[in-house]
């Protein structure tokens, strides 16, 4: 049996916070207060969803307030990006609701400055051939990552500016 083929047609709804570290649920409550806080504190539905097993269908955005502390023996431990976009192809493939080319990692580095790690993983075809990353403070990981979904910013640009910016994290000018 062949795996069904992914295209970039086939993306969910949902965008994918890999945990690639052990994430507690209050870190990730946090990252979603930042993003609804930078929000202007409105009652946006923020469509990410916290990733860490591949048994489980992602088919609803993740809730302040609701989440658990990431499985201990998550798949995306210590991953790559590279490694996180196809286990989370996988996951598209089995059902889940979520993007498998733009997403996020909480990783080691994310437990110490609150920082998450933007990969846009570029398709050609149903092979991935760039990983175009950017790390941003958690108040930024949602309003970046939709406006590369749509088209409104350049994850290219944002890269490259942050090249000169402190430690190497891009922040709004």
């Amino acid at each position: 049996m062949t795996a069904q083929r992914l295209t970039h047609d086939d993306s969910g709804r949902l965008i994918p916070i890999c945990c690639a570290a052990d994430v507690s649920a209050e870190v990730k409550d946090r990252l979603l207060q930042r993003a609804q806080d930078y929000g202007n504190g409105n009652a946006m539905q923020i469509f990410l969803v916290f990733v860490d097993s591949l048994t489980i269908q992602y088919n609803e955005q993740s809730e302040h307030g609701h989440n658990t502390s990431s499985d201990p023996a998550s798949p995306f431990k210590d991953k790559t990006s590279q490694e996180c976009a196809a286990l989370l192809q996988e996951l598209r493939r089995n059902g889940a609701d979520i993007d498998f080319e733009l997403f996020a990692i909480i990783d080691k580095r994310s437990l110490q400055d609150e920082t998450a790690l933007i990969v846009d993983a570029q398709l050609d075809g149903e092979e991935f051939y760039d990983f175009g990353t950017l790390r941003v403070p958690f108040e930024l990981t949602y309003g970046r990552l939709a406006s590369y979904s749509v088209g409104d910013a350049s994850g290219s640009v944002d890269s490259v500016a942050s090249l000169t910016m402190p430690n190497g994290v891009f922040r709004e000018r």
